[in-house]
């Protein structure tokens, strides 16, 4: 999950950054010092739930609901319970009154995980609703001094970050200099590109968990889990008929 934290005062940042060092999926944490800091955060970065102080500087925190386009989970922050109905009404997840404690917090998640849901399949179940086919070819991935021949139907997963791939296959891990988009050109149609760093083996998809602001979280039968994009959820919904 990626976080925002808005609040004008540097005190309640830091405490709040403390408190979620205790929350677990947390991958990154973004903080704004005003309003306008916060939306312009909202409208280009890809947040999860965004935490929003009322009382801020150039916009408020209702300001800032109103104006973004941003439909991920926000919550209000404020020392004022009177606000707390005017944050229903403004269609958030919740608010948090200060001070915060790791307690209310923690059921702040909570609430908002409570959402989501598994949706659970097989790669049986792909296969035979899509037909993604297997194949025989295979690729050469460079290990060590040599190059190792990997059956695509074996690839469940290739990232790039930077300039390198890592390809995770059979158990291991490859690396390579390369660009997802060769992989879109190379690989078969079973492969899907579920977002700008990620491609996936739709073959080795266990579930399809839905995950914030209508996007999936994938995981596959290596354990990995990886998110879709907004944008490549909406295709996947269409390519696997997913319901509700």
């Amino acid at each position: 999950m990626n976080i925002l934290i808005a609040d004008d005062e540097e005190p309640a940042r830091q405490k709040m950054q403390r408190l979620l060092q205790n929350i677990q999926g947390i991958e990154r944490t973004l903080t704004a010092t005003n309003g306008t800091e916060a939306l312009k955060l909202l409208n280009t970065e890809d947040i999860d739930i965004a935490f929003l102080d009322i009382n801020m500087p150039g916009l408020t925190g209702i300001e800032v609901v109103a104006k973004t386009e941003n439909d991920c989970a926000k919550v209000f922050t404020t020392a004022y319970s009177e606000h707390a109905l005017k944050a229903f009404d403004q269609n958030v997840s919740d608010y948090l009154l200060k001070p915060i404690n790791q307690e209310r917090l923690q059921q702040c998640f909570d609430k908002i995980l409570k959402r989501n849901k598994v949706i659970e399949t097989d790669s049986k179940t792909f296969k035979q609703k899509k037909e993604f086919t297997t194949t025989t070819e295979k690729i050469a991935l460079p290990e060590a001094d040599r190059f190792r021949l990997i059956s695509y139907n074996d690839i469940s997963l290739i990232h790039i970050e930077g300039r390198y791939c890592t390809i995770h296959a059979s158990g291991k891990t490859f690396s390579m200099i390369q660009t997802l988009e060769y992989f879109e050109t190379k690989l078969p149609g079973f492969f899907f590109r579920v977002s700008r760093s990620d491609m996936v083996n739709l073959n080795m998809v266990k579930e399809v968990i839905i995950w914030f602001t209508g996007r999936y979280k994938l995981k596959l039968s290596t354990g990995d889990e990886v998110l879709v994009s907004r944008e490549k959820s909406k295709i996947l919904r269409d390519m696997l008929d997913i319901a509700g």
